[in-house]
C-alpha cells in the first residue's frame, strides 16, 4: 500500500482544508514531516490510519472529537485518501461523527459516521462503514493494529520496549503477534489433564460401587489394589458357581412337579366320582317331577275334547251370518248412493236457475255496451286532427333550430376570422423580422467580401472591382460573416414565414367568406319567420310553449277517450266469452242431472232386491257383526288350546324320555363307586408337595438374582475396565502435554514464551542487522539465557553484547544516543517480521516518529544512512522530528 494523496478538512489542528500530494515525491522516497510541537504532523499518519480504518494512532485521542476546534460552522469535516495497492488505485473518503450547523434553519445535527470507497479500475462505489472496513482489510490483509505497527514508528513507543521488562515485553509481543492461541492450549492442556483425571476417579469409584454388595474378601482386595483383569475373572468363576445350582434346582422342581401331577389327576378323578354321583340323584328326581307333569297335562287334554261339538256347531253357523252381514252392507251402500244422486240432481236444477237470471242481465248490459261503441266512431277523425297540429309544432321547432344553428355557426366563424387575423398578423412580423435577419447577414457579408479582397490589394496593382491602382481607403474587416451555409439558412427561413403568414391570410379569406354567407342565410330565416309567423323571433319561446301546452291537452283529452273505448270494447268481449261459457256449463249441467236421474232408478230398483232378500230379518248390523266375532273368537281359541296341549304332551314325553337316557348314561360313566373322606387324604399329600416345590422355587429365585447381579456386575465392570484402560492411555499423552505446555520440564519453559521468545530471536536478529551499523560494530542485541532464581526463566528477558568488552550487560546501561539507536533498530526489525509474517503483504509507506535530537552527528547520519537503505527498496519513509538538523538536510 502506498500513499498518493491525502485531503484533511477541518480536521484536528487544521481548520481548513490541508492537501499532502505524496506522488510528487516522485523517485525521493525519504521525506521530512517537520514543525514545532503541537503543529500536527502525527496527525497526517492519523488522517491515513482514520481514512483507512476508522481509527487513530494516538492512545489519547478519540473518534468522537476529531473535527478541529478552529473550523467554521459550515466547514465539513472528512477525511480523503488516495493509494495505490499491487497495480490498482483506490479512493476512500471518511467523515467522522460530529455536531454540525443545520443546513436549514437553526441549531446544530448529529452528523453520523460516514465513508465511500472508490476501486478506479473497477468503476465501482462501496459504501458502509461494515463493508468498507471490510474491504480494506481484504484489500491490505491486515488489521488496524498491525498496519499500525508495520507503517508507523510512533514516538518513544519502542524505547519504553526496548528497556521494559520481561513480562512487559511479552504482553506487547503476544498483541502483535496473537499467541494467544498459545496461551489458550497450555489452558485446554490443563483442563484437559483435569478432565481426564477426574473421569479416572469417577471410573474407579464405579468400579468400586459395583463391587460393593459382593462381600467375598476376594473381591475386595482386588477392587481396592485395582486388578481389574483378576477381578473380572473371580467374578466369572463365582457366576459358574451359581449357575451350576441353579441347574440342579431345575432338575429337582421338575421331579416335584411330576409327583404333584400325579397326585393332582388322582384328585380330579376323584371329583368327577362324586359330581356324577350327584348328577344322578338330581336326574331320578327330575324324572318323577316331569312324569307327574305329563299327566297333569293329559288330564287338560281330554276336557278339551268334551266341547268340540259344541265348537262344531258354532263353525257351520258363522258362513250363514257372514252372509246375512255382506247383504246388509250392500243394501246400506245402495241407500246412500241413491241419496247422493237426489243431492246432485237438486244441485244442478239450482245451476240451471242461476245461468237463466244471469243471461238476462247479460243481455241488457251488452245492449247497452253495443250502443256506446257506436258513439265513439268519431276518436280517428280526432287523431287524424291531433296529428296535423303535431306536424304543425314539429316543423315550428325544426325552423327555430336551423335558426339557432346558424346563428352558433355565425358566432365560431366569427370567432375564427378574429384567430386567423391575429395569426396572419403574427405570422407578417415573424416574416418580417427573418427577412431583415437574413438581409443583415447578406449585406454584412458582401461588406467583409470586400474587406477580404481589399485585404489582398497593394498599392499599384488593380482593384478586380473597379480597376484603380490606387487604393487609399480600403474596405476594412468588421467581424467574422456567416458560412453560405448559415446564410442559405436564414434565406430559407425568411422564407418559409412568409409562405406560412400567405397560407394564413388565404385560410382567413376562405373564413371571411364562409361567416359572409352565413350571415346573410340567417337574416333571410328570420325575415320568413317573422313573415309566416306574425312575431318577432325573439319572441319564440313564449310562442312555442303556448303551442306546445294546447296541444298536450287536447292530445291527453283524446288519449282518455281511446282508453275508456278499448276499455268498452273489453267489456264486450268479456260479455261475449262469458255467455258463451256460461251456454257450456248449463248443457254440461242437464246432461249431468240426466245420468244421475238414471243412476238413481238404478239404485231404487237395486234396494227392492236386497230387502227381497234380507226377508224378515230384523236384526241390525251391528248386532250380526258382534255374534259373528265372539264365535270366531271362540273358534279360534279352542283350535288354539288344542294345540298347545298337544304341544305340551309331546314335548313332556320327550323330555322324560331324555332324562331316563341321561340316568342311564351317567349310571354307566360311574364304574368305581364314590368313597367318602378319599378326596380329603390326597388333598393332603397335595398341599405338602406344593410347599416343597413352592421351597425349590424360592432358592432357585435367589440364585436368579445371584446369576443376574454378577452378569450385570461383569458387564459394567468389562466396559469400565474398557474406559478406564483407555483413559489412562490418553491421560498419560495429555498429561505430557500438559507438563510441555505448562512449563513443567526441564527448560521450564511454557509453550507461548517459546513461541514469543522464537519470534524474538528473529526480531533481534533483523534489528541487529540495523543496529550492528549504526553502532560501528560495537553492540547486537541478544536474549538472556540464565535460569532466575529457581522459578523458571523469562524468555523475553533481553541483554546487549558489547564487541568492545566481549560482555554482555543490561540494555539499560546504553547511552541516550545509544538507546535510540537500539530502539529505532528494534522497531525496524519488528516492522520487517510483521510484514514477513503477515504472508503477501505490501504496505510501502512506514512513518518514524522518533527523538532524532539525542543523536550525535555521527549516529544522526548513520540512522539516516539506514533509513535511506530502507528507501531505496520502494518503501516511502516519512520522518516525524523537530530537529533542525534534519530540515537542513
Amino acid at each position: 500500500m502506498r500513499p498518493l494523496y491525502l485531503e484533511l478538512s477541518a480536521w484536528g489542528p487544521y481548520a481548513g482544508k490541508e492537501k499532502v500530494s505524496f506522488d510528487k515525491l516522485e523517485e525521493e522516497n525519504l521525506f521530512l514531516i517537520t514543525g514545532p510541537t503541537g503543529a500536527g504532523k502525527t496527525t497526517i499518519f492519523d488522517g491515513i490510519t482514520y481514512a483507512l480504518y476508522g481509527e487513530v494512532s494516538g492512545m489519547v485521542r478519540l473518534k468522537d472529537a476529531l473535527r478541529s476546534d478552529f473550523a467554521t460552522d459550515d466547514q465539513e469535516t472528512y477525511v480523503k485518501l488516495v493509494f495505490c495497492h499491487k497495480g490498482k488505485e483506490y479512493e476512500v473518503q471518511r467523515t467522522p461523527r460530529y455536531e454540525r450547523k443545520k443546513k436549514r434553519g437553526e441549531g446544530t445535527k448529529l452528523q453520523p459516521e460516514e465513508v465511500s470507497l472508490w476501486i478506479k479500475e473497477e468503476d465501482k462505489v462501496m459504501t458502509g462503514v461494515t463493508k468498507v472496513n471490510q474491504k480494506i482489510e481484504e484489500i491490505l490483509s491486515l488489521n488496524y493494529q498491525q498496519f499500525k505497527q508495520i507503517s508507523m514508528i510512533a514516538q518513544g513507543e519502542f524505547l519504553k520496549l526496548l528497556v521494559a521488562d520481561g513480562n512487559e515485553r511479552t504482553q506487547v509481543l503476544r498483541n502483535i503477534f496473537k499467541t494467544h492461541i498459545y496461551e489458550e492450549l497450555q489452558k485446554k492442556a490443563s483442563e484437559q489433564a483435569r478432565k481426564l483425571s477426574g473421569e479416572m476417579k469417577d471410573t474407579i469409584s464405579r468400579i468400586e460401587e459395583l463391587c460393593g454388595g459382593i462381600f467375598e474378601e476376594t473381591i475386595q482386595v482386588l477392587v481396592k489394589e485395582r486388578r481389574y483383569q483378576e477381578l473380572l475373572e473371580r467374578l466369572e468363576e463365582l457366576l459358574l458357581e451359581e449357575k451350576k445350582q441353579a441347574v440342579r434346582l431345575e432338575k429337582e422342581l421338575e421331579e416335584k412337579q411330576k409327583s404333584y401331577q400325579v397326585l393332582w389327576r388322582q384328585w380330579e378323578e376323584e371329583k368327577r366320582r362324586k359330581q356324577l354321583q350327584e348328577e344322578i340323584e338330581i336326574l331320578k328326581l327330575q324324572k318323577e317331577q316331569m312324569e307327574m307333569g305329563l299327566q297333569t297335562v293329559l288330564v287338560k287334554q281330554r276336557e278339551l275334547l268334551t266341547k268340540t261339538k259344541e265348537i262344531e256347531e258354532k263353525r257351520q253357523i258363522i258362513p250363514r251370518q257372514k252372509e246375512l252381514l255382506e247383504t246388509l252392507l250392500e243394501r246400506e251402500t245402495i241407500v246412500a248412493k241413491k241419496e247422493q244422486c237426489f243431492l246432485q240432481v237438486r244441485e244442478k236444477e239450482a245451476i240451471v236457475l242461476e245461468y237463466q237470471k244471469k243471461q238476462k242481465e247479460r243481455e241488457e248490459t251488452l245492449k247497452k255496451a253495443q250502443k256506446a261503441l257506436l258513439e265513439g266512431a268519431s276518436l280517428a277523425t280526432k287523431e287524424k286532427e291531433l296529428e296535423a297540429q303535431k306536424k304543425e309544432l314539429e316543423e315550428v321547432i325544426q325552423k327555430r333550430t336551423q335558426i339557432l344553428q346558424l346563428q352558433s355557426e355565425k358566432k365560431e366563424l366569427s370567432e375564427a376570422l378574429q384567430e386567423k387575423g391575429k395569426q396572419y398578423k403574427e405570422a407578417e412580423e415573424e416574416a418580417k423580422k427573418a427577412r431583415q435577419r437574413y438581409e443583415q447577414e447578406e449585406q454584412f457579408y458582401r461588406h467583409n467580401f470586400l474587406g477580404m479582397e481589399a485585404f489582398s490589394l497593394k498599392e499599384g496593382e488593380p482593384c478586380p472591382l473597379c480597376g484603380s491602382t490606387s487604393h487609399p481607403k480600403k474596405a476594412v474587416l468588421t467581424g467574422e460573416p456567416l458560412s453560405e451555409t448559415e446564410r442559405m439558412q436564414l434565406k430559407k427561413r425568411a422564407e418559409e414565414c412568409e409562405k406560412k403568414a400567405t397560407d394564413i391570410f388565404g385560410k382567413g379569406k376562405e373564413v371571411q367568406g364562409n361567416y359572409v354567407a352565413k350571415r346573410d342565410l340567417l337574416a333571410q330565416q328570420v325575415k320568413q319567420w317573422e313573415e309566416n309567423y306574425k312575431i318577432s323571433f325573439e319572441q319564440i319561446e313564449p310562442f312555442l310553449e303556448e303551442k306546445k301546452q294546447v296541444f298536450q291537452q287536447k292530445q291527453a283529452k283524446w288519449q282518455e277517450e281511446v282508453k275508456e273505448y278499448e276499455l268498452l270494447k273489453q267489456g264486450i268481449q268479456q260479455l261475449e266469452k262469458e255467455e258463451k261459457e256460461e251456454k257450456e256449463k248449463l248443457q254440461s249441467a242437464q246432461e249431468e242431472q240426466q245420468q244421475l236421474l238414471s243412476v238413481y232408478e238404478q239404485c231404487n230398483g237395486m234396494e227392492q232386491q236386497l230387502q227381497k232378500k234380507l226377508g224378515d230379518c230384523v236384526r241390525t248390523k251391528e248386532e250380526i257383526q258382534t255374534d259373528l266375532q265372539i264365535m270366531i273368537k271362540e273358534v279360534e281359541n279352542f283350535e288354539r288350546s288344542c294345540q298347545e296341549i298337544q304341544e305340551k304332551v309331546e314335548k313332556n314325553r320327550i323330555a322324560v324320555s331324555q332324562k331316563e337316557e341321561l340316568l342311564k348314561d351317567k349310571q354307566s360313566q360311574l364304574s368305581v363307586v364314590y368313597e367318602e373322606g378319599k378326596m380329603e387324604k390326597i388333598n393332603g399329600l397335595l398341599e405338602e408337595e406344593q410347599q416343597k416345590i413352592k421351597q425349590i422355587e424360592k432358592e432357585k429365585q435367589e440364585y436368579s438374582i445371584s446369576i443376574y447381579t454378577y452378569e450385570t456386575t461383569v458387564k459394567s465392570l468389562k466396559e469400565k475396565y474398557k474406559k478406564y484402560e483407555q483413559l489412562t492411555k490418553k491421560y498419560g499423552v495429555v498429561a505430557r502435554l500438559d507438563q510441555l505446555f505448562n512449563g513443567n520440564n526441564t527448560e521450564r519453559l511454557k509453550l507461548e514464551q517459546y513461541v514469543l521468545s522464537t519470534y524474538f530471536d528473529m526480531i533481534l536478529n533483523a534489528a541487529n542487522q540495523r543496529f550492528y551499523k549504526m553502532s560501528n560494530g560495537r553492540y547486537e542485541l541478544s536474549r538472556v539465557e540464565k535460569v532466575l532464581d529457581g522459578r523458571g526463566k523469562n524468555s523475553l528477558d533481553m541483554e546487549v553484547l558489547d564487541h568492545y568488552t566481549g560482555r554482555k550487560r543490561s540494555v539499560k546501561t546504553l547511552s541516550g544516543g545509544e538507546s535510540f539507536k537500539a530502539a529505532l533498530s528494534l522497531a525496524l526489525g519488528l516492522s520487517e517480521m510483521i510484514q514477513n509474517f503477515a504472508g503477501g503483504i505490501e504496505v510501502e509507506v512506514l512513518f518514524v516518529d522518533e527523538g532524532f535530537g539525542s543523536l550525535d552527528e555521527e549516529s544522526l547520519n548513520q540512522a539516516i544512512q539506514c533509513l535511506l537503505e530502507l528507501a531505496n527498496g520502494n518503501r516511502l519513509i516519512g520522518i516525524i522530528s523537530h530537529v533542525p538538523e534534519l530540515k537542513e538536510r
